[in-house]
């Protein structure tokens, strides 16, 4: 080839005049070939374009159906913190199948409250180990139907409780409800209740999710691109499992159809009739399947090879016009390369440049590349150094035994009770409320109501070491301290305002703390009225302010970095810290 080349003199042509004329040559030849070999390429291609929208479709349905089950099963776990709710639930009568009135009233007050506040939830059922059941629901006709479970049958020796003692409280859903037959309305889920305080056997209970509140909003309009696809949600039969059970479909489908299909996905053969793309849900242990007839598919790339020979007429028609063009962009990367690293050398280090496909494009993207990429590690360099100092006062917080220092405060407490020392006593409780809301069984968020008991707490410990010469105020309303925020980022300033601004001062000293609530963050204002702090450089190089900035700066942002300021008449901080979304405390809670 390079021979023939160089005897039509091809190579003695400039290089735009090169690129021309391959150009030409090479549009001549891919419309030579085009009519052969289209249809078999953009078949292919559009099974390929299938699976790869589908698999990040469903990656996204899957996460949505677990944001959804996560809310459910939170609700469920909240019972576990109400103490009225637990002891009703262990009290009792083995001869009696209903709770005593006083009790059932206590327990369908919780249930009610959850069934109340998602509407995704239409029942609920609980049974204590003696077998005493409570029943809650949006519908009253549900009520007659559950009757069978007080008169007929015994409720604990159901396979799904058995399933649910196996899973030690951990939440086991199935495709169907278990306790009524309801035309397929609702999926349940069953867990154990176990004692937070001896973890022992207390009960289960049983909520009836609605599938169309809970699942449908999973898919949105997943179909637009075709028109024989659907979606469906599968569980795997506990008792065998080689049947399937259908969860929720996107289309109505016949038992016929279901068990074809899902024996031909199962299988893992390539099916003649269908394509499937799937994603396992782990929170559910369900399967989500996305079903295409391959017919359709057929039509839709005869559909592309016919569109791609015409275009290919038409490109054989302007091919000289446009080739002769392009040839002149094709140097264009080069220079835009040269103008990129004269930037560098001037001290811009973030390259913007968009380069083309073409070979000097691709050493360009090669060279943005490997800049940016620099850049970006060293962002993240600085983003894992905080981390580590995040993970550093998380194990100092772990390596506290709770448990043990909690034991040894009570017991000071009870032996100051006995000896009639009160002041001894409070000061105990003070301290012992003060580690209960520093540990803060170890999670990043704290409700501000808690923060505040634990600002008392400190106060209080710090009057009685100081006898009274400290004082405390506090000036927030009931909606901000039902909100959430970083832990140890408000006690610490306290602890600030009292070293700096108070200690060294003679007379008495009062610290406020003040809190309000915006419609989407919330400000705090910590002041003193202490001597002051004349250089703020000091309260800079403080372990303490470093800290409250870097974890302020890793969990909100940089623009949230607390405020300090001489009043004339002591210190103030100011914190601004926009409001937790419930997507954030529960990427908090659960793990990323």
């Amino acid at each position: 080839m390079s021979f023939i080349l160089k005897k039509i003199g091809f190579f003695r042509l400039s290089i735009q005049r090169q690129i021309f004329l391959a150009l030409v040559w090479l549009s001549l030849l891919t419309a030579l070939i085009l009519g052969i070999v289209v249809y078999s390429v953009s078949k292919r291609t559009i099974e390929d374009q299938y699976y790869k929208a589908y698999e990040n479709s469903l990656g996204v349905a899957s996460e949505v159906i677990k944001l959804s089950l996560r809310s459910d099963i939170e609700q469920a776990r909240s019972l576990l913190t109400e103490n009225a709710f637990i002891v009703s639930l262990k009290e009792g009568n083995e001869e009696a199948r209903t709770f005593s009135a006083s009790r059932n009233k206590i327990i369908q007050e919780f249930l009610q409250d959850i069934i109340s506040s998602n509407n995704e939830i239409r029942d609920i059922l609980v049974v204590n180990a003696y077998g005493n059941i409570s029943f809650v629901s949006q519908n009253d006709d549900n009520l007659r139907k559950v009757q069978k479970y007080y008169y007929e049958e015994e409720i604990l020796s159901e396979s799904f409780i058995e399933d649910a003692s196996e899973a030690k409280g951990k939440e086991v859903f199935y495709p169907g409800n278990v306790i009524f037959d309801d035309e397929n309305e609702t999926f349940s889920l069953v867990k154990e209740i176990i004692d937070p305080v001896n973890y022992k056997h207390i009960g289960f209970l049983i909520m009836n999710i609605r599938k169309e509140n809970a699942l449908s909003g999973a898919f949105g309009r997943m179909d637009e691109a075709y028109g024989t696809d659907y979606e469906m949600i599968v569980a795997k039969d506990r008792q065998n499992e080689n049947s399937y059970e259908l969860v929720y479909a996107t289309a109505d489908i016949s038992k016929e159809q279901f068990m074809e299909v899902t024996a031909a996905y199962y299988s893992e053969a390539e099916n003649p009739d269908y394509l499937f793309e799937g994603r396992h849900n782990n929170l559910s242990d369900w399967d989500i399947i996305n079903v295409i007839s391959k017919a359709e598919l057929g039509n839709h790339s005869k559909y592309i090879a016919m569109v791609d020979i015409v275009i290919g007429a038409i490109l054989i028609a302007i091919a000289l016009p446009i080739s002769y063009m392009i040839s002149g962009y094709i140097t264009r990367p080069l220079y835009l390369l040269e103008e990129n690293i004269q930037s560098l050398g001037e001290g811009n280090y973030h390259v913007d440049t968009e380069f083309d496909d073409s070979e000097p494009g691709r050493i360009g993207q090669k060279f943005k590349d490997v800049v940016n990429n620099n850049l970006e590690l060293e962002k993240k360099l600085i983003q894992t150094e905080l981390k580590e100092r995040e993970a550093e006062l998380l194990l100092m917080q772990t390596q506290i035994n709770p448990h043990y220092l909690y034991n040894t405060l009570d017991t000071l407490y009870m032996m100051a009770i006995i000896k009639n020392e009160d002041e001894i006593a409070e000061f105990v409780q003070a301290l012992s409320e003060n580690f209960r809301l520093t540990l803060n069984k170890g999670n990043k968020l704290i409700m501000v109501e808690d923060e505040v008991r634990r600002i008392q707490a400190y106060m209080k410990i710090q009057s009685y070491r100081f006898r009274g010469k400290y004082s405390l105020e506090i000036n927030m309303g009931a909606d901000i301290l039902r909100e959430r925020i970083l832990t140890f980022i408000l006690q610490p300033l306290v602890e600030n305002a009292v070293f700096h601004g108070l200690e060294t001062q003679a007379d008495k000293g009062t610290v406020t703390v003040s809190g309000e609530l915006g419609s989407d963050d919330m400000t705090f204002i910590v002041e003193d009225d202490g001597v002051g702090i004349k250089d703020m450089t000091v309260l800079e190089s403080g372990y303490g302010v470093r800290n409250i900035r870097e974890r302020i700066k890793l969990f909100y942002g940089e623009e949230y970095m607390p405020v300090f300021e001489n009043t004339g008449h002591g210190t103030r901080v100011t914190i601004t810290v926009p409001r937790i979304t419930t997507a954030k405390m529960m990427e908090e809670n659960f793990g990323k």
